[in-house]
């Protein structure tokens, strides 16, 4: 699936004023916008979970005087689609020479392959509620925005449960449901000799080549855990990801809060500060490179202290990826003292607006590789309520699969001109 983008000199004016680039609007063609919809609507889940597709064949089209965007380049070109495969792409493509082929006339519009969101949490059970995407819902709204595949993060399973054990779990959550193209990464709660184990089978047999660990939470691993695992996923090919907070401090400074009374959602931002984060990124660091230099991506980098981190760790060498949010390059802390708090719930916390621009320009440089959204979405109106008075009863997390490649271009491209790949 591709995505359609409108074409005029104003995204080229860093100002972003020429029209006001309508502000935080895609710019998405507005019947191409109709045709996913229809899309969607023809998608819908039947009895027993499946997805129903009503009166759609495989796609062939011809796709004329489209401007062609690629990881390298853009250019005027036509695209021609047979059996929902690219099969040509050239300057000018006839029309007659092939009868009875959909033909869409793309002129003014920007031509790219669709998204991929490698951070999202469908169908996730936090506990105290269960987000409200499952893999339909969640992957109707991806393609919606442009995006044709995620890579989920597992929830946590049952305590002691092994690492196939959710993956079946989550692949009877996809399988049938999802509209767009899906993959998973492994989730590591606890560590014994059996978990570590498991991990070759898991790589080499079900192709999870990437796996989560937590540094907070209830399923967190300690330092010993944290370097057994890294150091056995980086003999069996395996990617380790990352969620970096230091926890015991962030015990510490929520006990200190609730001491004063301080518990209402205004003080989650207060709770869990940007320097918990950062030292957490600093030992990770330091425990994959004591791994044998171990790869290590960083999921939802929120600050720049972090980032710098990040960066002298890339400097020296090390394969160190970093992960960012739409949430945290235009979205913060002053949220928290809105009235609608509860929909600025989320770990980390948004932070400070001047940690904006240090993002910003980490992906400008870089030093950030990836823009995902840690997709979790709770209703406000039921579950973000549970934390009305206490921020510790209220499910962490923000919707964002299908905004997210619209932010980017509204706010990165024609605002900050960032034209690194970082979708």
């Amino acid at each position: 699936m591709a995505s359609f983008f409108h074409v005029n000199d104003a995204p080229f004016n860093r100002d972003g004023r020429v029209n006001q680039i309508k502000n935080f609007i895609m710019a998405l063609a507005f019947e191409y916008k109709c045709e996913l919809m229809k899309l969607a609507s023809l998608l819908r889940p039947k009895q027993g979970g499946q997805i129903e597709v009503e009166a759609m064949e495989q796609a062939n089209l011809l796709i004329k005087n489209a401007k062609l965007v690629d990881d390298r380049q853009q250019y005027d070109a036509d695209m021609l689609i047979l059996d929902g495969r690219i099969e040509l792409i050239n300057t000018q493509i006839d029309a007659a020479d092939w009868p009875n082929i959909k033909v869409i006339d793309a002129k003014g519009l920007w031509l790219m392959p669709g998204g991929i969101d490698v951070h999202t949490h469908f169908n996730i059970d936090v506990g105290i509620a269960q987000s409200v995407d499952d893999f339909f819902t969640g992957t109707r709204a991806a393609a919606c925005g442009g995006t044709t595949m995620v890579v989920d993060h597992m929830g946590f399973g049952p305590k002691g449960c092994n690492l196939h054990y959710q993956l079946e779990q989550y692949k009877q959550h996809a399988q049938s449901r999802a509209v767009i193209d899906y993959s998973f990464h492994g989730v590591i709660q606890h560590i014994d000799a059996d978990i570590l184990a498991e991990m070759r089978s898991m790589v080499e047999q079900e192709g999870i080549s990437s796996f989560k660990l937590y540094l907070t939470y209830g399923y967190k691993l300690d330092d010993s855990e944290v370097f057994q695992a890294v150091s056995e996923l980086k003999k069996v090919g395996a990617l380790t990801t990352v969620h970096p907070e230091n926890d015991a401090a962030i015990v510490q400074i929520r006990q200190q809060l609730e001491a004063k009374g301080q518990i209402s959602p205004r003080y989650l931002g207060v709770s869990r500060p940007l320097e918990c984060e950062a030292e957490a990124i600093a030992r990770m660091i330091n425990l994959a490179k004591l791994a044998g230099d171990a790869p290590l991506y960083i999921v939802h980098l929120s600050n720049g202290l972090g980032l710098d981190y990040v960066r002298l760790a890339q400097h020296n060498g090390q394969q160190v990826w970093a992960e960012t949010c739409p949430q945290y390059l235009v979205l913060d802390d002053s949220c928290y003292e809105r009235e609608d708090v509860l929909k600025f719930t989320l770990s980390p916390p948004l932070r400070p607006q001047a940690e904006q621009a240090k993002l910003w320009q980490g992906l400008i440089d870089g030093s950030i590789d990836t823009v995902a959204t840690d997709h979790c979405s709770f209703s406000y109106q039921q579950q973000k309520q549970l934390g009305k008075d206490d921020f510790k009863a209220c499910p962490n997390g923000l919707p964002g699969v299908e905004t997210r490649m619209p932010l980017l271009f509204s706010e990165g491209l024609c605002k900050v001109g960032l034209v690194h790949h970082v979708l």
